[in-house]
């Protein structure tokens, strides 16, 4: 029986036995023989989809493994998200030595590569930007809880570090032994309009004015 001609694997120009190279084609199919596997490999800025001819990775890619995903970038981009771009999306900086784009701290809508905040979202983050911190703070009616978004508190609350807890109320509103806001304030209390805040009437008063006088007694 006469001897008879089998492929190659898909990689190789050449070969003396499947599943080894002895040559590859740098031109045609983008591919660089590895001394180690012996197997064809894609040359830097092509990837292999198991076909003969490798694929250009994009543009901003030195190298990748996939159309979407790079392992090193082009001069000029930055590495994030498994992507080349040419600048950082909000809420990330470009970290010059790595080349990378990395997370700015979480109240921040920009910042710059010592973490200081350079732009704060008003409309998204309820957040506003501080004269002596460069920091991002919860504008008036949310609180901050470790999130980027800030979040509302209570009704008629305008200072509160939590949703139950409320230090200062809106205008109009007086601050209670629950510390909770509401137009009035509870049997032998008195709201007083200069503090927004309830206040005890004298121990004999059910109700009371501001001035410690009893209105009513039960």
């Amino acid at each position: 029986m006469g001897s008879k001609c089998l492929p190659c694997s898909y990689d190789c120009l050449t070969c003396s036995r499947t599943g080894v190279c002895d040559s590859c084609s740098r031109d045609k199919d983008f591919r660089q023989l590895d001394n180690v596997t012996l197997r064809c490999m894609p040359i830097i800025g092509y990837y292999d989809i198991n076909q003969t001819v490798c694929v250009r990775c994009p543009p901003s890619c030195l190298s990748c493994i996939s159309a979407s995903y790079c392992i090193q970038c082009q001069s000029g981009y930055y590495f994030f998200n498994n992507t080349c771009s040419s600048g950082c999306p909000k809420r990330f900086f470009i970290e010059k030595s790595s080349l990378t784009c990395q997370s700015c701290p979480l109240d921040c809508f920009y910042c710059d590569s010592i973490n200081n905040c350079l732009d704060c979202s008003l409309a998204g983050d309820f957040r506003m930007p501080t004269s002596d911190s460069k920091r991002c703070a919860s504008i008036v009616g949310y609180y901050d809880d470790n999130s980027p978004v800030c979040k509302p508190c209570q009704n008629n609350c305008s200072i509160c570090p939590s949703l139950t807890f409320c230090i200062t109320c809106l205008k109009g509103y007086f601050l209670n032994l629950q510390n909770q806001c509401g137009a009035s304030c509870p049997a032998r209390m008195y709201p007083d309009t200069l503090s927004g805040t309830c206040y005890f009437c004298p121990y004999d008063c059910y109700t009371c004015d501001s001035s410690g006088n009893c209105l009513t007694c039960n």
